[in-house]
């Protein structure tokens, strides 16, 4: 097999020669498509104690979308700067993990295709089925010509099974940990959904993640996100996320807290930096340790849980924009009633009346 090399690859090598020993990285499975060879790399940052809190990236596992993977390697270039002078970042990764898979479809990259080599979506490819209404977007098993191929019922595309790896290697035995898989081309606003993706189900999480969205909202009162289950825009089968968090709960629900995350990017960007500012604003390195601190000693975890007999309804944020829209109409019907009644009030008093305050500044 003879390897291969993309603008995309060539980046990420380029970064894990940078960061050199100060993170740890791995090849975590290398995938055939004809006679080449793609790796999938994985690096790690901070803590390697099993019971720091740890905040994962994954991109491209839609390879046409690769303003996620180009957002996070923009991102590892930025903390491999930092870490040659940053005190607080250095400190706050002893306390943390930081673990990054940008290149999760190197094939579908490489080929700018949204299915790995195999034709098959790797975001429709684990054994979960949608409830409830379904298209053909949802998922399906009709011809890997189609898009949306789930692929093989009985077994996972390597892809997919080394992302699963990564996700309990790392993330599992976290008493708190965060993924966040970065997709782009879904409407018209930044949105960051949690599950589910395959059912309108409340998840096991949606206090906890009520609280974060609050505490975000107080933080960052302008940002732009949309943040909502996935499942209130479509309902799909086979979602890779839906997966991972079942079979968490099934084995550390009661123990341990594990929110994943998709960041849906809009297509209107006019550069990486610009999409990169957007990115930092929702999450930076430091802010793990102070979500950690958040929940630590699950006293916030156990307040939430008592006090949210029903589960919370999670406010749909507004687009600035459309806020700003809204000001400005009623500022403009405010304008226009007043100029009215200023009219009414002069037609009835005299003629000639020069001090009718209707007409005043």
């Amino acid at each position: 097999m003879t390897g291969i090399k993309f603008p995309e690859l060539e980046q990420l090598e380029r970064i894990i020669e940078q960061l050199g020993d100060r993170a740890q990285t791995e090849v975590i499975e290398r995938i055939q498509y004809q006679d080449l060879e793609f790796p999938i790399h994985c690096i790690t940052l901070g803590s390697t104690r099993p019971d720091a809190p740890a905040l994962a990236f994954f991109g491209g596992v839609h390879g046409l979308e690769k303003i996620g993977s180009e957002v996070i390697l923009s991102y590892m270039e930025t903390i491999s700067q930092l870490l040659d002078w940053d005190q607080e970042l250095l400190s706050r990764l002893e306390k943390s993990r930081l673990v990054f898979v940008p290149i999760v479809n190197p094939v579908g990259v490489y080929l700018g295709t949204r299915c790995n080599g195999n034709g098959v979506d790797l975001m429709r490819n684990s054994p979960v089925e949608g409830v409830g209404s379904t298209r053909i977007y949802s998922g399906h098993r009709i011809t890997p010509r189609l898009p949306w191929y789930r692929g093989d019922q009985a077994k996972m595309e390597k892809e997919a099974q080394a992302l699963c790896r990564i996700v309990d290697q790392h993330l599992f035995n976290s008493p708190l940990s965060i993924a966040l898989d970065l997709h782009s081309g879904f409407g018209i606003q930044d949105r960051l959904w949690f599950p589910y993706a395959s059912r309108q189900t409340p998840f096991a999480f949606l206090a906890e993640t009520l609280a974060l969205k609050e505490l975000f909202d107080r933080c960052y009162r302008h940002h732009i996100y949309r943040i909502e289950p996935t499942s209130l825009e479509y309902t799909i089968n086979g979602d890779l996320w839906d997966y991972l968090f079942d079979d968490f709960v099934r084995r550390f629900e009661a123990e341990h807290l594990f929110l994943p995350l998709t960041l849906e990017i809009v297509k209107d960007v006019r550069a990486v930096g610009e999409l990169q500012d957007r990115f930092v604003l929702l999450v930076r390195p430091a802010d793990v340790v102070h979500v950690e601190e958040l929940f630590v000693a699950q006293r916030l975890h156990g307040s939430i849980r008592r006090h949210a007999v029903e589960p919370p309804v999670v406010r749909i944020v507004e687009p600035r924009a459309v806020a700003v829209r809204r000001g400005n109409d009623r500022l403009r019907n405010a304008v226009a009633q007043k100029r009215r009644s200023g009219r009414e009030r002069g037609s009835s008093g005299a003629a000639g009346n020069l001090t009718d305050p209707g007409r005043g500044r």
